[in-house]
């Protein structure tokens, strides 16, 4: 199905921007000094920055557009490989999609909760690479910015990991929120995960990804936003 190969692109690339590692800015955290929230931003190959407001203590890493987030200077080493999270540790990744819509095959107008309940279904279906189950999606709002998010779990190698989705609208498109900490732990950490949604802001450089604009075998082929 075209909509599950855009995701499992998408999931990839996400991936790969994780497992990279940074070569933009790095955020501090950790300090005791440290007390006021920070704000981070990356470069996408297209020009566009994304940005993010993160907690005092935190870390952040930009990596190619992407942004990694951590509350800890060693959980974010470990943001591209979750499953390595120990107790207390959180560590997540913010990407910015383009025509949100368009890109997961959905009709103008889809909301968060909407856009959510696609890519859960196919995290669930295993398609992506990255076999995982999470609960109903909860819109939200955060800094009048409409969202959705769900939690879940996601298990490789008999290890379990916690997991946190959240998907938020921002500039006539999407951005892709995802976190883990160690099972059982990640609840505690959603009304920080949604008022970092609430804090992305991305400007220029977009990429329109729409079912049209697609090859026969279902591999996007962007077009500089206008």
């Amino acid at each position: 199905m075209k909509l599950s190969k855009i995701w499992i692109l998408f999931v990839a690339l996400m991936l790969i921007l994780a497992a990279c590692g940074g070569n933009d800015d790095a955020g501090g955290g950790g300090g005791e000094n440290n007390t006021q929230a920070q704000t981070i931003d990356s470069v996408d190959f297209l020009g566009g920055t994304l940005s993010v407001i993160y907690p005092a203590g935190w870390a952040a890493q930009g990596s190619q557009g992407a942004i990694l987030l951590a509350n800890s200077a060693e959980a974010l080493q470990m943001a591209n490989t979750l499953y390595s999270l120990t107790d207390g540790q959180v560590a997540g990744t913010v990407t910015f999609l383009g025509n949100g819509a368009g890109l997961l095959g959905l009709a103008p107008g889809a909301t968060p909760l909407d856009a959510l309940t696609s890519f859960s279904n196919t995290l669930a279906s295993g398609e992506a690479g990255i076999l995982a189950t999470l609960g109903a999606p909860e819109a939200f709002t955060a800094n009048a910015k409409e969202g959705a998010i769900a939690t879940g779990s996601a298990e490789d190698n008999a290890i379990t990991l916690s997991l946190a989705v959240a998907i938020v609208e921002e500039n006539d498109g999407y951005a892709l929120i995802v976190f883990g900490a160690p099972e059982g732990e990640i609840d505690q950490y959603k009304d920080t995960i949604t008022s970092l949604a609430g804090s992305v802001a991305y400007i220029g450089g977009a990429v329109e990804l729409t079912p049209e604009a697609t090859s026969a075998e279902g591999t996007p082929e962007p077009t500089p936003a206008g």
